[in-house]
């Protein structure tokens, strides 16, 4: 379908090294709070994480991702 094509037009995956101490480190943040964020992000299917990559299937939608308080 179309909007299949778009998903895959605007996927982006990226070698990941990082830990999330890591990025908190890199932000000025905490480890707990990073990964709170990236756990609620996957859940809503705007981003995937694990050791070796990082996924964001789609851009458009991360784009428009409302972080919720």
């Amino acid at each position: 379908s179309e909007s299949n094509n778009l998903t895959q037009q605007d996927k982006i995956e990226v070698s990941n090294y990082l830990t999330h101490a890591d990025i908190a480190s890199l932000i000025g943040s905490t480890r707990q709070t990073v990964t709170t964020l990236i756990n609620r992000m996957e859940e809503d299917g705007v981003l995937l994480f694990d050791r070796k990559q990082i996924v964001i299937p789609s851009l458009a939608q991360l784009k428009r991702y409302e972080f919720a308080s």
